[in-house]
């Protein structure tokens, strides 16, 4: 199913708006500390980390040290759509979408999913590091998936998706962990595209396979639902 929905993040003051609060400039105008420069985005938790002080009073995050994190992770969002919407991607990706809509799934009952947190899907099925990463990283796809799913006829869509649980039901084995259950999904998505796809891929589908991995982890269509 889908994470949990509503907004998690909050609106942090670099500079405090207030006097007292962490990194206060007394130079600046409200203006300027209301102002998109003097902004960045966190949980809920980190924004309580970056506001922390040490013994002397002093915040353990300076203002140079959190307008350097919030450039860097602008740079990471720009590089990372400027490759989703290169000119080969995009088109790559609905080529994969359309290959694996064409894969015949087994009828089964419908299962009814529940609301749950990324972070709490992966510690259930005690992903490592590596897979952390690659969900965190592939999640901010979800939306472009869900638009070229949209293309396709509700049945295929539906069908596509199941074809994805079917592989990873194939692949589930006694005592088998979850890092190597998503290897091997993965290995026979792309072992099905190639053998069965009408498409030459010129790049490798690693990438885009990823893409739909990942958007078919946060459907509850690979590995297994929190216990509510």
């Amino acid at each position: 199913m889908f994470p949990e929905e509503g907004n998690n993040a909050d609106i942090c003051h670099i500079e405090a708006l207030s006097p007292g609060g962490p990194r206060y400039n007394p130079d600046s105008s409200d203006e300027e500390r209301n102002a998109f420069p003097n902004l960045m985005l966190l949980c809920k938790t980190h924004h309580g980390i970056i506001d922390q002080v040490d013994t002397a009073g002093q915040p353990y995050y300076n203002t140079h040290q959190l307008k350097q994190m919030k450039q860097a992770r602008r740079d990471w969002f720009e590089a990372s759509r400027a490759t989703l919407f290169s000119i080969k991607t995009p088109s790559l990706l609905s080529k994969i979408v359309h290959s694996l809509s064409s894969l015949q799934a087994e009828p089964k009952p419908a299962n009814v999913s529940h609301p749950f947190k990324i972070d709490a899907k992966i510690d259930f099925n005690a992903l490592s590091s590596r897979h952390y990463g690659i969900i965190h990283k592939y999640s901010v796809y979800y939306h472009s998936v869900e638009c070229l799913y949209n293309e396709l006829e509700p049945a295929q869509k539906a069908s596509l998706l199941e074809a994805i649980n079917d592989i990873y039901l194939s692949c589930q084995r006694p005592s088998i962990s979850s890092d190597d259950l998503w290897d091997n999904v993965e290995s026979k998505l792309i072992e099905k595209l190639n053998n069965e796809s009408k498409h030459e891929y010129s790049e490798p589908l690693e990438w885009c396979v990823n893409i739909i991995m990942v958007d078919a982890f946060m459907r509850c269509k690979i590995l297994e639902e929190p216990k509510v």
